[in-house]
This record gives structure tokens, sequence and C-alpha cells, in this order.
């Protein structure tokens, strides 16, 4: 009888009526082919052998029978790391089934020659730490070996390690040149790193510098300035400072040799009332030399700055007065963070009299109702913060009837529907236009259900663009009304309107149409289509021309 082999691990030694064993080996490169061999040992004639795999009755057809007391199991392509497989016997004069034996076997690689060795000495370290890269994963045992030889007086010194490892100083008396190298080792194979020619002096780390101090001057073009102090007692040290806003994710270098106890005073110009984060690290000014780690981060927020951008206003008429004054409603964009350079107040809105600010509405709201006399052609709006006020963005108020003529309206609205964007709102240029646009307001109203108050939407437009869209989900009966204007430097076009709608046709589909202000013959054709709905499914959009005097007017239809 033999025993279970010692090397089983974490099993109970179990006495033996037989062997099992593999081959080629117990230890196999993983994707090769294997037999798995049971001799049996057990006192009876008629005994029966199979086996159990990783806890898995394997199937007697499986088996091959070399004789009355040994079989084989075949596998191909074997890939699993680590199994284990029992062998038994059934006897029929027995009531449990006997053990033949059993063993443990492995899958692996042979390993990968180690690359990218690198070591290292912290400056106040008394140790030599070296790590490698191992490669592939073996999944079998797998033994590394650290080589340093002098290459001034030859001694050899090995330093076993599966990771990085940390070499006393005090064992390296060889002088300061070596040649170092890894060796990887398992039953598959062996191989070795490409050998590291070093001199220890070079392979000092410099200690990681502190940041001490981040401030920004106060002036009219703010510097933010970067402290900081370098630990190292070497001398040949190069530098790099590195920063970013903290809601970024790229970094922006610099670099510095310095010579001198403290760093240099780094000036960066940065954006207002922003969080940024600060590092430094240094190395040996040599071509190989490593860095030392980065520096903690140092978190720093600029101060605030007047905001740097002109607001984009606009403006909704309401009704005018006896005395010819009008109600206007001022509407204001909010700056975007980058643009606002701090905490905004509030927004002013004013007019200019005989060289003086007249004050017409301060708000912390982004619309404000003003009352407007005949004379007042414009009225300008800020926006302010702790540092101050933003240029003032002008729109023009109040203009004459016969003045639109000069300010020519956009043309040829057409209203469409975008699966992924929302709606699709396309004009042309005034022809024969004499002045230069500035830009264009598209603005959409919500038409009010059930007395609820008119929403007002808009979206300022550049002049090389005659297109936009209104974004956002749109729900069954939507009503949007829907208008461009073109804005110049001393006046506002009339506007050319649309109307939108969105109506369900017995769950059929989706009608889409843009109407102008007062086009009733319009009107009788869309209801026509309505009933119609082979005439529906012809087309997907029909643009309709206005008759005459009534504004540019779209009408669409989408297929269900």
């Amino acid at each position: 009888m033999e025993q279970w082999p010692d090397r089983w691990q974490g099993v109970s030694n179990v006495h033996c009526s037989g062997y099992v064993w593999i081959e080629p080996a117990p230890v196999i490169q993983m994707g090769l082919n294997i037999s798995i061999n049971c001799h049996s040992t057990v006192n009876c004639q008629m005994a029966k052998l199979y086996m159990m795999l990783n806890n898995t009755h394997i199937e007697d057809k499986l088996l091959t029978t070399i004789n009355k007391t040994t079989v084989q199991l075949q596998l191909h392509d074997f890939r699993k790391p680590y199994s284990i497989v029992l062998c038994y016997a059934k006897c029929p004069s027995k009531a449990a089934d006997m053990i033949v034996c059993g063993t443990q076997f492995f899958a692996g690689h042979p390993p990968d020659s180690p690359t990218n060795l690198t070591c290292v000495i912290y400056e106040h370290s008394d140790h030599l730490t070296c790590a490698w890269d191992a490669g592939k994963y073996t999944y079998i045992s797998t033994n590394y070996i650290l080589y340093l030889k002098s290459l001034q007086t030859g001694e050899e010194k090995a330093f076993p390690s599966n990771a990085a490892i940390n070499i006393s100083l005090s064992k390296l008396q060889g002088g300061k040149l070596y040649s170092i190298w890894v060796q990887a080792k398992n039953d598959l194979g062996t191989a070795h790193s490409d050998h590291l020619q070093v001199n220890l002096e070079d392979l000092v780390i410099p200690a990681t510098p502190v940041i001490t101090n981040v401030e920004t001057t106060d002036s009219s073009a703010p510097r933010t300035i970067l402290h900081w102090k370098k630990q190292t007692s070497m001398e040949n040290v190069y530098c790099e400072e590195r920063y970013k806003a903290l809601a970024d994710q790229t970094w922006h270098m610099k670099e510095w040799d310095i010579n001198v106890t403290k760093g240099p005073n780094r000036e960066y110009s940065l954006e207002s009332n922003t969080e940024y984060e600060f590092q430094v690290r240094c190395r040996l000014i040599l071509a190989k030399s490593y860095w030392s780690g980065w520096s903690a981060p140092f978190i720093y927020t600029t101060p605030e700055a007047a905001p740097s951008k002109i607001l984009d206003v606009w403006r909704v008429m309401g009704p005018v007065y006896t005395n010819g004054s009008q109600e206007v409603m001022v509407l204001i964009k909010p700056l975007a963070p980058k643009d606002a350079r701090g905490r905004i107040l509030g927004y002013t809105v004013f007019h200019e009299s005989r060289g003086e600010m007249v004050n017409l509405c301060n708000t912390s709201d982004t619309q404000c109702k003003v009352l407007v006399s005949p004379a007042m052609r414009t009225v300008h709006v800020t926006a302010y913060n702790s540092k101050g006020s933003s240029m003032p963005a002008s729109i023009t108020v109040t203009q004459e009837h016969s003045n639109f003529n000069d300010f020519l309206s956009p043309t040829n609205m057409q209203i469409s529907h975008d699966d992924h964007r929302g709606v699709s709102v396309k004009w042309e240029l005034p022809k024969y236009i004499g002045r230069s646009v500035l830009w264009f307001i598209v603005e959409w109203i919500f038409a009010a259900q059930h007395n609820q108050q008119h929403d007002f939407l808009w979206k300022k437009v550049p002049s090389q663009d005659t297109f936009t869209y209104i974004e956002g989900d749109l729900t069954e009966g939507i009503h949007m009304n829907i208008s461009v204007y073109a804005v110049y430097q001393d006046g506002i076009s009339k506007p050319c309107p649309g109307q939108l709608y969105l109506v369900d046709l017995d769950n059929d589909g989706d009608v889409f149409w843009g109407i102008g202000t007062g086009a009733i013959i319009l009107s009788i054709v869309f209801l026509t289509l309505i009933f119609k709905k082979s005439l529906r499914k012809r087309y997907r959009f029909l643009f309709i021309p206005p008759p005459p005097l009534v504004s540019r007017i779209c009408l669409s239809l989408r297929k269900p």
C-alpha cells in the first residue's frame, strides 16, 4: 500500500491501494493533451474502476481499459489550472467503494522574460528597491531571483523574491557599478530579463518637493503664483509643475532647472473663481533618471473677477398706455460659470439720458418688467458680482412703425420634427438686405391652456446660422407659437411667425403644422387633410406659401 502524496495539501492523508499518475507530467503547459492513469492493487478480482475528476463522476464510456487493473482517461486541450482526481474500485463483495488512490495536477504557462526592470534608491533611504513586470500570469508556482553582479569586483549576489524587493545597501560592497537582471523559473521553463547596467549614485530619487502656498495678485490682470520648496539636498535637480482645473482631466506642465533651496515662484494666468489642483515633482538631471512622486495635491480657488462676457438679452413687448409709454419684459440668459467669474448677485436694467445712467430695474431674477417712454429707444443690461459688472448688453425696445421697413424680417420659415433633436426651425436671410444682421432671436411660446399664463422661451442664434433646434420632448396636444427676429445694430425686425401643433389622429400618426397669423384659408386646408388619411400619408412635410400680406407659414405632415 502507498500513502497519499504529502504535497496534496488541505486533504487528509489516506492509504492507497494502487497509484494514479499523469502523463506527460503532473504539471503541463495549458492547452496540451493529458492522460490520467489509474492502476489498482485492490484485492478484488471483479473490481470495476472509475474516476472522480474535480468532484465530477467520469462516465465509464470515457475511460479506456488498459487491462483488468488499469484504466486511462484522455483529456484534450486541457486548460484547468488546478485539478484533483480520485480513482475508486467498486467490488461486488464490498458494501462501500474503495479508494485506489488520487493525485493533483496543474496546467499553466512557462514564465515570460521579465521586463521593465527598474531599481531606485529613495533619498534618505538605505535600501535599493527593484521591481519588474513578470508578464502573463503563469497559473503555477513561479520563483523569481534578482541577481546583482559588481562590474568592479565580479562578485555576484542573488536575492529571491516574487515581486518588488528591497535590498540593504550594506549588502552591496562591490563598488557603485552593477549589472542587474531577474531570473524567472517554474516547472515549465526558465526565462531571464535583459541586464541593467547601473551606477548606484544615478539611481537616487530626490525627496518629493512641498507646495507651501498659492496666491493671486490683486491687479487689473490677475496672476496666480505658485510657491513651493524642494526637500532634497542633492545638486543638479530638474523639477516640473503641473496644474489643472479640478473639473478637467487635462494637466498643464511647466519645467524647471533649479539649484536653489526654494522653488521658483511661477506665475499663471488662470480662470477666475475656479478650483485648481497643483503638484510638483523632481529628478536628477540625467537622461534616464527617475522622477520623485508628485507632491500632495494643493487645491486652490482663484478669486472672483468681474463678469467677462456681455449678456444675451431679449424683450417681450407688453401693452401700450394712453400716454405712449409701453410695458416691456426684459429677458436675460444667465452667464456660464467661466464667463460669470463669480456668483452673480443681480442684474441692472438701465437707459442713458443725456449722458447719465437712469436705473430702471435691479433684480436677481432673469426677467424684469419695465415701463419705457416713446423716446426711450434702447435699454442696457449688466450682470454684477462682488468684483464688478459686465459690459452692458443693449436691446431695442421702441422704434417707429415705419422704421420696421428698414429692418427686414427673415423669410421662408420651415418647421419640422427631428426624433433626436426636437423641433427644427429653418429660415432664410431677408432679401435685398442693406445692413448687417447681428444675430437672430428664435422665440417660442407654449400657448396657454385652462387660463394658464404664457411661457416665453427664446434663444440667440449667430448671424451665420439660419436654423436651430428647439429641444425637448413633445407631447400630444402641444401648441407652440414660434417667431424668428433679425437683430440689427440699431433696430429689430418684425417677427417671421409660425404655429406648431401636435395632434394624434385615431392613434394612427402625428401631424405637425405651422400657420401664419391670419391664414384662415390654410386652416381650412389643414382640417381637410385631417379627415383624409390617404392624402396625409402621401406627404412627410408639406410647406404651403402664405397669401399676400401674411407672414410666411409652414405646413408639415408626418407619416404614421
